[in-house]
C-alpha cells in the first residue's frame, strides 16, 4: 500500500506524519469501494483512495456524479471518528479543507454552499459526500470528494455547463492535481483532529469566511421534498443551518439543500 507524507498547516495542530493510498486507475465510486472493503481497509487508517477516473460517483441523496473522464479529483477518506457527537461537523470540515487548499494553490474566490457544494463563479465545481458506518463498535466515516479540476468546457455537455465548472476553466490554467490532493488531504486531517478536540470556533470562523450565503440573505430551502423561504441566520456548532421564517420564528435543519433568492 502506497504511502502519502503529510505537513500539518498549523505546527501546533500536528496531522498524522502520512496517509495510505489505495491508487485505482478507474473505479465506479471511491465510496463504493471503501465500503464493500471496509473489512480490510479499516485498519490502515487514516486511508484515502483515489481514482483517476470515476464512472458511478454519487452525491447526496442518491445524485448521480456525471462522468467527464480525466482532470477531476476523485477521492475517498476513511478515517475514525472518536466522538460521535461532532459527526454533524464533518461536512464544514472538509468543505474548509477544500477550500483552503484550492485558494493556497490557486488564489481563486472558492464558495462553500452549505452543507457540500463547491463553488466558483456562482457555478458547481465539486461536491463531498459523507457516509458514516458502526464497525466493531468503532465510527468510521467515509469522506467522498469529487472535484473537477482539469476539465476543460469539451468533457463538459452543454446542459451541465450552465451550472458546472472547473478549477482549470476558471483560472486559465492547469492546476497539479497530486499537489492539490496532497493539500486536501493535509487541511482535511488538521481540521478533523480539531474537530476532535473541540475547538470548533476555529472550524466554524473558517468555513463562515467561505460559506456564500451571509445572515439576513433570502434563501428558498428544500427539505424532505418541501420548500421552506426564510432568511439565513447561521450555521451552529453541530453543523446545522438555522433559518427565521416568514412567521418570525427560527428553525435549525441539520439536512437539505440551499438555493438562492427566495
Amino acid at each position: 500500500m502506497k504511502k502519502l507524507y503529510l505537513t500539518s498547516p498549523d505546527k501546533e495542530h500536528p496531522v498524522p506524519d502520512l496517509i495510505n493510498i489505495v491508487d485505482l486507475p478507474t473505479c465506479r465510486s471511491t465510496n463504493e469501494y471503501i465500503n464493500e472493503n471496509l473489512n480490510s481497509l479499516s485498519s490502515n487508517i487514516p486511508l484515502l483512495v483515489t481514482t483517476d477516473i470515476q464512472t458511478g460517483g454519487k452525491g447526496r441523496d442518491g445524485r448521480k456524479w456525471i462522468p467527464v473522464g480525466k482532470g477531476g479529483i476523485y477521492i475517498s477518506y476513511l478515517i475514525n471518528i472518536k466522538n460521535r457527537e461532532n459527526l454533524g461537523l464533518l461536512a464544514l470540515a472538509a468543505g474548509t479543507a477544500v477550500a483552503e487548499a484550492i485558494s493556497e494553490m490557486t488564489e481563486l474566490d472558492i464558495k462553500l454552499k452549505w452543507p457540500n457544494d463547491i463553488e466558483l463563479s456562482g457555478l458547481k465545481a465539486g461536491g463531498i459526500l459523507i457516509e458514516n458506518k458502526l464497525f466493531n463498535k468503532n465510527v468510521f466515516s467515509v469522506i467522498g470528494i469529487g472535484l473537477n479540476v482539469n476539465v476543460d468546457q469539451k468533457q463538459l455537455s452543454r446542459d451541465i455547463l450552465k451550472t458546472a465548472t472547473s478549477l482549470s476553466i476558471i483560472s486559465g490554467r492547469e492546476i497539479d492535481i497530486r499537489e492539490l490532493t496532497l493539500r486536501i488531504s493535509e487541511y482535511l486531517l488538521y481540521f478533523t483532529g480539531i474537530m476532535e478536540d473541540r475547538l470548533y470556533d476555529v472550524i466554524l470562523e473558517k468555513y463562515l469566511f467561505y460559506l456564500k450565503h451571509k445572515p439576513g440573505d433570502e434563501i428558498s430551502f428544500h427539505n424532505s421534498g418541501e420548500t421552506i423561504n426564510g432568511k439565513f441566520i447561521m450555521i451552529n456548532d453541530k453543523g446545522a443551518l438555522v433559518l427565521e421564517l416568514k412567521d418570525g420564528g427560527e428553525e435549525t435543519f441539520f439536512s437539505g439543500e440551499i438555493s438562492t433568492p427566495a
